[in-house]
């Protein structure tokens, strides 16, 4: 068995584990990707102001701008019963599929019309000049992270908070807001490709790119791919990642090989994979004369990237390293220093950290964040 192979058997850990993905479990002990694809699944079509996005479901939340400890006893909300999604219907899973578009050409999309102006950066990319302060999620599912917590306009408000705190503690590096969008989600099940994810359809990609744009802020594009493949993704979503304010990142928590189910076994990605990936969005830049694209990986395992030395940084990509996974501050202080300081990636390697309002130990305040070493050039908020 190849190394890959055996870090792909990890499974997570139990509840209450010392540091572990968010996206684990729900409160049932089921895959929370599961009862992610349900809510989808019910939810599509659905604007930020539909039924996921209701302020009565959200309402024991804390403003999101924390700059002190959020109270990591507070209860995380129930989207739904492990029975809402066993019964669901094949009907069900197949319109899903049969809603997404075609995929284009990456000089072929077509944005509707009113589609705010994309922000550019300036020469060189937007690292190391700007910090990006980002909010993590899917708006189809509150469960997945703090996007879809409020109606759009509050999410909105409240991200633009938080990017603020970073810039009051360090102005020598003006925080930059983006909308970090699970776009291609995990799934506990196989689908009618049996590739176990669920690609977002382009209305939602749309509707998440025009937000972006009316705050100027930033789309990312969160992949995983479930058992499919980098290579097998990413070309659904290169129209959008061809817009110049239009970020990807990658998530081998959820890439799996043949046998492993999402959210049971934490996943593997090769350095290939990631490499191929870069080479994807460097040929973009360079056909394309696009801005330098940003590219993120996420780790909070030695086995995600176990190869992460092959990584190969290209001309137009600014490379960011993110510690992933949620616990106290002492291990996720640990974490950034073994995932980002200690995993040097020739020839710039930027550090990213993500924190979780809801189960954080001692949520880290900005202050805090900046003082790691190197200070973190992203901060993802979940």
């Amino acid at each position: 068995m190849t190394e890959s192979a055996k870090v792909a058997r990890v499974p997570h850990p139990a509840p209450g584990g010392a540091l572990r993905s968010v996206r684990c479990s729900t409160g049932f002990g089921r895959p929370r990707v599961a009862a992610v694809a349900a809510l989808a699944l019910l939810l599509v079509g659905c604007g930020r102001f539909g039924p996921a996005g209701s302020a009565g479901a959200v309402a024991a939340h804390p403003p999101a701008a924390a700059v002190e400890p959020a109270n990591p006893a507070a209860p995380y909300p129930t989207i739904m019963a492990p029975s809402t999604f066993q019964a669901m219907s094949p009907g069900a899973l197949t319109s899903l599929e049969a809603s997404l578009e075609p995929e284009l050409a990456a000089d072929q999309v077509q944005l509707p019309s009113g589609t705010p102006s994309p922000m550019l950066p300036p020469p060189g990319g937007w690292l190391p000049r700007r910090r990006i302060v980002a909010y993590y999620g899917n708006p189809l599912s509150p469960a997945m992270g703090v996007l879809g917590w409020y109606p759009a306009a509050q999410d909105m408000a409240r991200l633009l908070a938080q990017a603020a705190a970073y810039t009051r503690v360090d102005p020598a590096q003006p925080a930059l807001p983006a909308i970090d969008l699970v776009a291609d989600v995990a799934q506990a099940s196989p689908g009618p490709h049996g590739a176990y994810r669920r690609r977002m359809p382009y209305s939602l990609l749309n509707q998440e790119l025009t937000l972006a744009r009316q705050y100027h802020a930033l789309l990312i594009l969160e992949i995983q791919v479930g058992r499919s493949t980098v290579a097998q993704e990413l070309p659904y979503f290169l129209p959008y990642l061809a817009q110049p304010d239009v970020e990807l990142a990658l998530d081998p928590e959820f890439d799996m090989p043949p046998g492993e189910i999402p959210g049971k076994w934490i996943g593997t990605m090769s350095a290939a994979e990631i490499n191929w990936a870069i080479a994807q969005m460097s040929d973009l830049v360079s056909r394309l004369h696009l801005p330098p694209k940003i590219v993120i990986v996420h780790q909070f395992t030695p086995g995600m990237v176990p190869d992460w030395r092959g990584i190969r940084v290209q001309p137009g990509v600014q490379f960011v390293m993110d510690t992933d996974g949620f616990g106290g501050q002492a291990l996720k202080k640990n974490n950034y220093r073994r995932y980002i300081a200690d995993q040097p990636i020739p020839p710039v390697r930027y550090g990213g950290i993500k924190l979780f309002y809801k189960y954080d130990t001692g949520l880290m305040t900005p202050t805090e964040v900046v003082a790691l070493q190197p200070p973190p050039s992203l901060v993802i908020y979940q």
